[in-house]
């Protein structure tokens, strides 16, 4: 399926305009993820939390900052979210945990977005556009790690 790619004058409009409330959403993305996925399962310790933030962090500015290009194949992803998976097998973490990160991750960004499409009046054209980059990344970072713990368990 072909990725969307956002006008580059529209693109960078959309980058400034979400740049200042990346800090918010990687903290939404990180209190979801720890509620939903790290207390349900086996204990997770402070390096492997801190850690998840560290590539929440790196997704959402990696988002935001590749808006206007296609960022599907992007090779600093692969390598985080198949370093991701190979921590997370190492760990005895199952890809059931990471699969879920990723899916509440898509979730908090789809309400942001459509919060934010109301309050500076993008068109549903835009707001398709970034839904469509969003899970184009989300897919590759979920194929990404499931390669990297597939590697690391062998």
């Amino acid at each position: 399926m072909p990725v969307t790619v956002i006008d580059p004058p529209l693109a960078k409009s959309l980058s400034d305009l979400l740049r200042p409330h990346l800090p918010d959403a990687v903290e939404e993305i990180e209190r979801e993820v720890r509620v939903h996925v790290h207390e349900g399962g086996p204990p997770v310790d402070a390096d492997y939390r801190r850690a998840v933030r560290q590539v929440i962090n790196e997704t959402v500015a990696h988002f935001v900052d590749s808006l206007g290009r296609d960022a599907t194949g992007s090779t600093q992803l692969t390598v985080l979210y198949s370093q991701l998976g190979a921590e997370a097998a190492r760990r005895g973490y199952s890809l059931d945990r990471l699969q879920t990160a990723l899916r509440l991750s898509g979730q908090v960004a789809c309400r942001r977005f459509i919060k934010d499409a109301y309050r500076f009046s993008w068109s549903k054209e835009t707001l398709s556009s970034l839904t469509d980059g969003l899970f184009g990344l989300l897919a590759q970072a979920a194929d990404a790690g499931a390669q990297g713990l597939v590697t690391a368990r062998r």
